[in-house]
């Protein structure tokens, strides 16, 4: 029993780490990331999973360097359509680093495994707040056409905006303004026969 035991758990982890590797091989280095911290999350010190710390460096590497190629496209091409990509691709990269930092420290082989990690602070509020100020353009805009649909789709930027950046202008009395605009109303009339 116990020899079957041992078995089925060094299959089960072997084909963890196999299911992550093939993850960074196809490009899926977030699924790769996470399923190799699911493996770490407990006594990451067993020299069974040293593998997955390998993977995982490798995959935070790849997908930062990705994210980041991406951002730097993006600002070259000055469209503020871009801004809201931009914002989240840096949410991204801080949530990714924070989903990592919790189980550090990491060895392999005795030798601290390190990893880059970079501050976003002042590119978030950059981005959040012209991500924010084109939305509320964009909105103020739609909701002028007096269109029902148009007051529909500011509503929904609105309320991205108040998301993103709660009490951004005055965004709270637009937001209800383009509620109003986009409700179709119906008058209903009951006759009791």
């Amino acid at each position: 029993f116990i020899l079957i035991l041992t078995l089925a758990t060094s299959i089960v982890a072997c084909n963890t780490t196999r299911n992550i590797e093939k993850q960074v091989n196809s490009g899926n280095y977030d699924v790769a990331i996470n399923d190799a911290l699911k493996k770490l999350s407990n006594n990451k010190s067993k020299k069974s999973k040293q593998a997955s710390i390998l993977l995982l460096k490798n995959a935070f590497t790849k997908v930062t360097e990705r994210d980041l190629d991406n951002i730097a496209y993006l600002k070259k091409d000055s469209n503020p359509e871009n801004f809201e990509s931009i914002f989240k691709l840096y949410q991204e990269l801080n949530n990714r680093q924070e989903k990592i930092k919790p189980i550090l420290p990491l060895s392999v082989n005795g030798k601290e495994v390190k990893f880059k990690f970079n501050n976003y602070d002042a590119e978030l509020i950059e981005y959040k707040e012209k991500t924010s100020n084109y939305l509320y353009g964009k909105a103020v805009t739609l909701l002028n056409t007096n269109d029902k649909f148009n007051a529909r789709k500011a509503y929904e930027d609105f309320e991205y905006i108040n998301d993103i950046n709660p009490n951004y202008k005055d965004v709270n009395k637009l937001k209800d303004d383009a509620l109003l605009k986009g409700q179709d109303l119906i008058l209903l009339s009951i006759k009791n026969n």
